[in-house]
């Protein structure tokens, strides 16, 4: 259970403190343990962006459930992975789409849209990774992707180049 402590004393107390890195790592830590008004949050969340701090601000928001500006923040920290989970937890499923692609995580991003049944976005995004291969020359990879992929003639065309190479 929440506790209610008066604005004014929150305020009073956190004022106190001799920092405003003290401040938010104060604020941090009483989300979900007493009301704290939302510009006090938001203020905590901003200052560690201003930082760069932005693995720190996601955490805040995240504690106060504030999903979006967490999945944003962790983006902007590099932690894709986890944004995309937080993402999905939340039942986000194309923004965690939209992460995985954003980090070039083609192969996640291909089976959470599977999964949640966008074909479409799927397809296009087994088509990026097959053409990726393919301009790395690892055609292999590219015919085994698009035989997943159910492209079954673009497979046998790469398996055909494939063998064609290995003659050489």
């Amino acid at each position: 259970m929440k506790k209610t402590v008066e604005p004014s004393n929150l305020e009073d107390i956190l004022s106190s403190l001799g920092s405003n890195e003290a401040r938010n790592i104060a604020i941090s830590r009483l989300i979900g343990k007493v009301d704290l008004p939302a510009q006090m949050i938001d203020s905590a969340i901003k200052d560690y962006e201003k930082a760069g701090w932005y693995s720190d601000a996601a955490k805040v928001a995240l504690r106060a459930g504030m999903i979006e500006r967490a999945v944003k923040d962790y983006e902007k920290a590099e932690m894709y992975d986890l944004a995309a989970k937080i993402a999905l937890k939340a039942g986000m499923t194309e923004r965690a789409v939209e992460v995985y692609e954003k980090a070039e995580m083609y192969d996640l991003a291909t089976k959470v849209a599977l999964k949640a049944g966008m074909t479409e976005k799927a397809e296009k995004l087994y088509q990026r990774v097959i053409e990726d291969h393919e301009k790395a020359g690892r055609y292999s990879d590219a015919a085994k992707v698009a035989l997943k992929a159910g492209m079954t003639e673009r497979a046998e065309k790469l398996r055909e180049l494939v063998e064609l190479i290995n003659k050489s």
